[in-house]
């Protein structure tokens, strides 16, 4: 697996953030997604890549739209949407 870059510091940071207004504790979350707390926080600080399959039970838990993630990259309206991700 590749080292983590800004992406993941971005997404971990949004984890953080939408768990956090949630009022879910990192110890429920990390149960319901079959984690430890420490991986949890790996993710949350961004040293941590999150895996598809681990993203998509966040946002189940979270009741999130995968795209939540994804919006400092989206220009609306715009198709420079994936240039941006790639060039992050």
């Amino acid at each position: 697996m590749s080292e983590p870059c800004s992406i993941d510091r971005v997404i971990g940071s949004r984890l953080k953030q939408k768990r956090v207004e949630k009022c879910v504790e990192s110890k429920k979350m990390s149960l319901m997604l079959g984690i430890t707390e420490d991986r949890l926080r790996g993710f949350e600080c961004g040293q941590l890549r999150i895996d598809a399959q681990i993203l998509y039970k966040i946002c189940k838990v979270l009741d999130l739209n995968i795209q939540y993630f994804f919006e400092p990259w989206i220009d609306k309206g715009s198709g420079a949407s994936i240039a941006k991700l790639v060039a992050a």
